[in-house]
């Protein structure tokens, strides 16, 4: 078997986004972001990561057999899928295009988030850097 190329991925990921959310059908789990991470191992088996938009979601299962099912329909039987917690899915992963078809649909969609916070600095490179300090003045002379 020859090594699975970036077209083999891109193959599968066009499969893999005509999954509809089981839940919201005007969306597709792609446009959700629900999809993390999709691979195709050197043995040509796919692998995708998933994170689901809540902990305990109802529609992981439902998602999982529609996902397999593409997977198999796009040439990859027995595809194993993985579900990540962490970082838990935020609404910032919602497309520009999911948010429009929920708008479409007569849902609001979440209002945009600003960008998350950048984590702190590592210890060993503080920020903002150190600046050498000039003295404006000459030091005050000690009294005699």
């Amino acid at each position: 078997m020859t090594a699975p190329t970036g077209g083999d991925t891109a193959r599968l990921r066009a499969a893999l986004a005509t999954v509809h959310d089981p839940e919201i059908r005007v969306l597709t789990i792609e446009e959700l972001g629900i999809p993390r991470q999709v691979d195709i191992a050197p043995d040509g088996r796919a692998h995708i990561t998933l994170t689901p938009t809540y902990l305990g979601c109802p529609a992981m299962d439902a998602i999982r057999a529609d996902l397999r099912a593409a997977a198999r329909a796009a040439g990859y039987p027995g595809a194993r899928i993985d579900t990540v917690r962490s970082p838990p899915w935020t609404t910032r992963w919602l497309s520009d295009a999911a948010r429009d078809e929920l708008r479409a649909a007569g849902i609001a969609p979440p209002a945009p988030q600003p960008p998350p916070p950048r984590p702190p600095a590592p210890a060993s490179s503080p920020w903002p850097p150190p600046h050498p300090t000039a003295p404006c003045a000459a030091p005050p002379t000690p009294p005699n």
